[in-house]
């Protein structure tokens, strides 16, 4: 449910900052033949609990880990 105006790399990036350590922006996301999901790699400290959700302008979105 994320809006096409968010699918710049950069911007991606900044957004998985709110889960861990953002590594890259998958390919396929990048030239937005990736479907419905925006995937970055992101490297998590498990010793803490995972991010479930978070809100951005007004939505929340929800977080999925592969």
């Amino acid at each position: 449910g994320l809006g096409l105006v968010y699918y710049d790399p950069s911007v991606l990036l900044t957004l998985a900052s709110v889960v861990g350590t953002p590594i890259r922006v998958y390919t396929n996301t990048v030239n937005m033949d990736g479907g419905r999901f925006a995937c970055v790699y992101v490297e998590i400290d498990l010793s803490v609990p995972v991010v479930g959700k978070f809100f951005l302008n007004g939505a929340w979105y929800h977080v999925e880990y592969e």
